[in-house]
């Protein structure tokens, strides 16, 4: 629903998706275009001219052309803070820095063998991500003082390995609330271990179907105290 076909504001639309900074931001335009699945190709070949659909300075990709080397692309380091790039480079996490908030509303599915075509070239590889409410997990028992670790193991159809991860700062009664994206065990042909949430010594493991996943669901859990690790549970309760 991007191509000109989409409408007058469908070419602006993918620029702003590709090359917005925000995650909400970039929800809210696949929701109006009634976008289920996101299929990404690498982000700095459409960079060059999606940056002034999107409103943004010139500079912030330029493509050189020439008879001995072909094209040549080149970016500023902002564009790997922009939400495109975070998906098909980081896999949806914090980016170059660490300091952006995860994307927490997709799950990468599928991807193609990684292949470069030579030196300063594109990857022509293929990254398919559904978009996902995600379940909103409430974990309590927390001390307020250090932070909760939050992450999953992700293997990949490729056999590529990641780990999906999201560190949160507790509120002074000891409860965090997380947006998870991946279901356990199968996403697509990508396979999710359980969630392992942990702050310092206390582990606990969280199993989460996919219709948790994709329907939204509100699941409550105690952290463990005192165990180096914890069996896979389902949810404890649900919470309005």
């Amino acid at each position: 629903p991007f191509g000109t076909e989409g409408g007058i504001e469908a070419m602006p639309d993918l620029a702003r998706f590709e090359l917005g900074t925000s995650g909400p931001a970039a929800e809210a335009l696949l929701t109006a275009r009634h976008v289920g699945f996101v299929v990404l190709s690498d982000p700095v070949v459409h960079a060059y001219w999606e940056q002034a659909l999107a409103g943004l300075q010139p500079g912030i990709a330029e493509r050189e052309c020439s008879i001995a080397q072909g094209k040549i692309d080149s970016i500023h380091p902002v564009f790997l803070t922009f939400v495109a790039p975070r998906l098909y480079y980081f896999d949806a996490l914090a980016g170059p820095d660490g300091s952006a908030p995860v994307l927490d509303g997709f799950r990468l599915l599928y991807e193609t063998p990684s292949e470069v075509e030579g030196p300063d070239r594109p990857n022509v590889q293929i990254k398919i991500f559904g978009v996902v409410a995600g379940a909103r997990v409430v974990v309590g028992g927390a001390s307020a003082s250090s932070p909760v670790t939050i992450e999953t193991r992700i293997r990949t159809n490729r056999g590529r390995v990641f780990d999906w991860r999201t560190v949160l700062r507790p509120d002074a009664s000891g409860r965090v609330e997380a947006r998870l994206p991946y279901a356990t065990g199968w996403n697509g042909a990508v396979d999710a271990s359980p969630w392992r949430i942990s702050q310092g010594p206390s582990t606990t493991a969280l199993v989460l179907s996919d219709q948790e996943v994709t329907s939204g669901a509100r699941v409550a859990l105690e952290l463990s105290r005192g165990r180096s690790s914890g069996a896979p549970v389902g949810h404890s309760s649900l919470v309005p």
